[in-house]
């Protein structure tokens, strides 16, 4: 998998071969909840790092103070 497929939600779900359903089922949601979240440009960072980690993948946050 490329770096570009990780621009969005929806392609990191895509890059490991998930549809709405599969990804709804890990996380316990409709697939119409996952279509919304995959729309949405602002999710809240735990929500994020859920859905991140439902589909193999993990995030680390790094803060820089200026």
């Amino acid at each position: 998998m490329e770096h570009s497929d990780y621009q969005t939600f929806k392609g990191l779900r895509k890059a490991h071969k998930l549809t709405q359903r599969d990804l709804a089922e890990k996380l316990e949601r409709s697939p119409s909840t996952i279509s919304l979240m995959e729309r949405q440009s602002d999710l809240l960072l735990a929500i994020l790092r859920k859905n991140i980690e439902a589909v193999g993948g993990t995030i680390k946050f790094t803060v820089h103070s200026k």
